[in-house]
């Protein structure tokens, strides 16, 4: 059996470059796709309560929605929304 060497991760990534074009062809002309592939934001927190099911659900340690309301500079109890946006960030408002 023959390495393929550069020729074959050449065409690996010329395909990979390829189907992330037509996926993103695809979504911008299909909301239900661009939901599938990129998710929706998901509230997480409202009036300085956290949602435990939520958080587990999508893999959120307390820890990182502590550190969240830290960064947005925010203390618990002056929480009104956390929101987990689809790239993964948090997103805080305050009352």
């Amino acid at each position: 059996m023959a390495k393929d060497g550069p020729q074959g991760a050449w065409i690996l990534a010329a395909a990979l470059i390829f189907m992330n074009g037509l996926l993103g062809f695809f979504s911008s002309r299909s909301r239900r796709l661009e939901r599938l592939l990129e998710g929706c934001p998901v509230l997480i927190g409202r009036d300085s309560q956290w949602f435990p099911d939520v958080l587990s659900r999508h893999r959120l340690s307390l820890a990182d929605a502590e550190k969240a309301l830290r960064e947005a500079d925010c203390a618990l109890r002056d929480l009104k929304l956390a929101i987990l946006e689809t790239d993964g960030s948090i997103s805080i408002v305050k009352k």
